[in-house]
Parts: C-alpha cells; sequence; structure tokens
C-alpha cells in the first residue's frame, strides 16, 4: 500500500492491539523505514539526496527485504 500523505506511516496504522515494528536503515545519503511483516521488513519509505536511489528498484516502495547483522553491514 502507498500512502500518499505527510503523516508517518506509524501515525496512519497505529493500531494498539497490534503495534507495528519499524526499523530505520541509514545509506550514505540517505535513510530506509521498513515495516516488519513476518521474518521479513517492507520498504515503506525513502529519503534520500541522490535523485538516483529513487530509480534504483531496489528502493522501490514495498520491496521485501530480509535484513541480517553481519560484522557490521546491514541489509
Amino acid at each position: 500500500m502507498i500512502l500518499h500523505t505527510i503523516l508517518s506511516a506509524y501515525d496512519v496504522m497505529l493500531d494498539e492491539h497490534h503495534p507495528l515494528e519499524f526499523k530505520s536503515i541509514a545509506l550514505k545519503q540517505g535513510r530506509l523505514d521498513f515495516i516488519r511483516r513476518g521474518e521479513e521488513y517492507i520498504l515503506c519509505r525513502l529519503d534520500s539526496t541522490n535523485p538516483y536511489d529513487y530509480l534504483d528498484p531496489r528502493y522501490a516502495v514495498g520491496t521485501p527485504f530480509k535484513i541480517v547483522r553481519n560484522k557490521g553491514h546491514r541489509v
């Protein structure tokens, strides 16, 4: 689902009985925000000062990611 709003997904989808788990990961020139669904995270927002990040299909809203922590590296 794509939300065309300035409100965060947390504010729009807040359900006190089933709270959502959010995660943010820093990019070189921005940030990725995810919502957890089961074992994977769904990309819900991209903030970047690099215009090419918005053209990169890896950063398309709705893309599923598995976040792995490995020796200081993420995603």
